[in-house]
């Protein structure tokens, strides 16, 4: 995990509001996350951070650091040969959802 850049730095409690079919990359969990579903329908697909080398991180210093290089509606395999091997694990979320993302996981 010492490749992820972000883990060194302190995070703040945040909210983050997302319009209707907002799509955001994989990002490296840092600490403990809850999503909430609030209005409409959320799909979330969750890595393993064992997956971590198979989701092409940003490297350190670049300001995408903590964020997945792979476009995972259309992935590269091309150029990202081992994102074939990554497996995710799928949830839905509905209006009063609530899905905790483990430390570590994407």
């Amino acid at each position: 995990m010492e490749a992820v850049g972000l883990a060194a730095r302190k995070e703040r409690a945040r909210a983050l509001v997302a319009p209707r079919g907002a799509l955001f990359p994989a990002r490296y969990a840092l600490s403990g996350t809850v999503v909430c579903a609030l209005r409409g329908h959320a799909r979330f697909l969750l890595f393993d951070p064992c997956y971590t080398p198979c989701l092409y991180a940003y490297p350190a210093a670049h300001p995408l650091d903590g964020y997945s290089q792979l476009d995972l509606e259309r992935v590269d395999l091309a150029r990202f040969p081992r994102a074939a091997d990554a497996r995710a694990l799928a949830a839905a979320l509905a209006p009063g959802d609530a899905l905790v993302v483990p430390r570590g996981w994407w």
